[in-house]
């Protein structure tokens, strides 16, 4: 118990600088390639992030989390999820 706890508070330390603060990106390139793309490429081209399936990127989230911030193989997944069902 006291291993994963410290897994997680290891987690939370790498973590927290990005978490407590504000990010605002502003590119102006992705502005005017959204102004200038055709309807046809804006259909196989989304440019526009506020169609995001908010589930499909926290799953991808969690998983980027756990595979590069924590060092995790994602192969001890399944063991993982098995594990926290119990």
């Amino acid at each position: 118990m006291v291993r994963i706890q410290k897994r997680i508070l290891d987690g939370i330390e790498v973590l927290q600088y990005f978490i407590t603060r504000q990010w605002i990106f502003y590119n102006k390139n992705i502005i005017t390639l959204c102004k200038d793309i055709t309807p046809l490429d804006q259909k196989i081209f989304p440019t526009m992030v506020y169609n995001v399936d908010e589930m499909e990127y926290f799953k991808h989230l969690v998983l980027g989390m756990r595979q590069y911030c924590m060092k995790e193989d994602l192969s001890t997944l399944p063991k993982a999820r098995r594990r926290q069902k119990m």
